[in-house]
């Protein structure tokens, strides 16, 4: 990851809103197939991470419709790092024309574990809790198909973007 363009994208992050305590712009609230959620200082969220961040954030949003502020840092047309406001440390992802399923996965993934706060994760985004059990469900490619499963039983129980 450029750690430069990393950092510019954080610092045009801070200039646009404030996040709250959990890294969270409360002021984005638009409906969840909208795109109102990305604002972009510099460079645009390619179609290809947009799809997937879409389709996570169906998921994840919380009841307010509530999502992060999210940026582009790119490294070629194949590659980048996404960030969040409030958040550390981003996500590097790379295209992967062969398995998107696998996409699907690592963004949901880091967009959970920005979204649902390790303490309380299933209490904390009720969408996720696992069906008939105190964890939250977890995201896994299942024979090339993105899936939110069952961290105990490994069973699939959702398709990623349709909870």
């Amino acid at each position: 990851m450029n750690t430069t363009a990393a950092g510019e994208a954080r610092s045009e992050l801070g200039k646009l809103a404030p996040p709250n305590r959990a890294g969270i712009n409360r002021a984005i609230t638009g409906p969840a197939q909208s795109k109102d959620h990305v604002k972009m200082p510099n460079n645009a969220i390619p179609e290809w991470v947009e799809v997937p961040l879409q389709a996570a954030l169906r998921d994840l949003a919380a009841g307010d419709g509530a999502k992060p502020e999210i940026a582009w840092c790119p490294e070629g047309d194949d590659a980048g790092t996404v960030v969040a406001a409030g958040v550390e440390e981003g996500k590097r992802l790379v295209r992967d024309d062969v398995s998107p399923a696998n996409l699907l996965v690592e963004v949901a993934d880091w967009l959970q574990s920005i979204i649902v706060p390790a303490v309380g994760g299933a209490q904390a985004s009720p969408r996720l809790a696992c069906p008939g059990h105190d964890h939250p469900m977890v995201a896994k490619n299942v024979y090339a198909v993105a899936w939110w499963t069952c961290p105990a039983s490994q069973s699939p129980v959702a398709l990623i973007g349709e909870v």
